[in-house]
Order: C-alpha cells, then sequence, then structure tokens
C-alpha cells in the first residue's frame, strides 16, 4: 500500500495495543501501515478487520457467547 501523502509504499507495522469493546479493555496485535516520511499509521479493509475479529473473539471468549458465523 502507497501513502496517500507522499504515494511511497508504507511499512506494516504490528504492536500491542489495548483496545476498549463494550467500555471493556482487550490486548491486541495491531497491525496498521506507517509512512514513513508523516509517521502517519493507515489500515486498509482488511487489517481493519482483522483488528476488529481480534476484539471480538476476546469478547465472545470472555463471555462465553456464540460467534456469528458467515
Amino acid at each position: 500500500m502507497n501513502s496517500p501523502f507522499t504515494d511511497q509504499p508504507m511499512t506494516i507495522i504490528k504492536e500491542w495495543r489495548t483496545m476498549t469493546f463494550r467500555n471493556e479493555e482487550f490486548k491486541i496485535l495491531f497491525h496498521a501501515y506507517r509512512c514513513m516520511d508523516t509517521g502517519e499509521l493507515f489500515e486498509d479493509d482488511e487489517f481493519s478487520q482483522l483488528n476488529y475479529e481480534q476484539v471480538i473473539t476476546q469478547y465472545n471468549e470472555k463471555h462465553n457467547t456464540a460467534i456469528p458465523t458467515r
């Protein structure tokens, strides 16, 4: 993925982050692209979905709730 600011290729980063969902905090391995010139982070649809699914999975495991089928 290229940076919308510089049109240069961006680096994929993975870092541990705490995300809040329904007033509860969950630690996930956050995935994003970093523009090396500006330092800005970006998510495409794939990374956004991956990050969201990590939170939902942990929430469902904690509360023993069914995971919706696709």
